[in-house]
């Protein structure tokens, strides 16, 4: 059921997008990569950028909330790492520019994103 209101988001981004000449930036959940229909709706619709993070950061972000339900309970470092590791794959595959932001504060990684952007 998520994945297809996930799909409906990016469906309604694209055909909401901000008028000609403005940028409208989206962040994907995580996950979003493997959704191929809600992949299929932002295709062309602008420059995709991979927000290059290291895994330990993530895992430590996703844990502040709780366990989440897709990790196994048993290994959730095990099941993350799984994870990551074939979606920063897909992510790298169809990103237009990775932008590694990994040790960057904030500020940094938003001025590294617009620098990339801006070429």
């Amino acid at each position: 059921g998520f994945q297809s209101i996930e799909a409906e988001a990016a469906a309604s981004v694209v055909q909401d997008r901000a008028p000609r000449g403005s940028c409208l930036i989206v962040a994907l959940g995580g996950g979003t990569i493997e959704n191929g229909s809600a992949m299929s709706h932002l295709e062309g619709s602008g420059v995709f950028v991979y927000l290059l993070q290291d895994e330990a950061t993530l895992f430590g972000r996703i844990l502040a909330g709780g366990l989440p339900p897709f990790l196994d309970t048993e290994d959730p470092r095990a099941t993350f790492s799984e994870l990551f590791c074939r979606r920063d794959a897909l992510y790298r595959e169809r990103a237009d520019q990775v932008v590694d932001i990994r040790n960057m504060n904030t500020a940094d990684a938003l001025s590294a994103v617009v620098q990339t952007i801006e070429r």
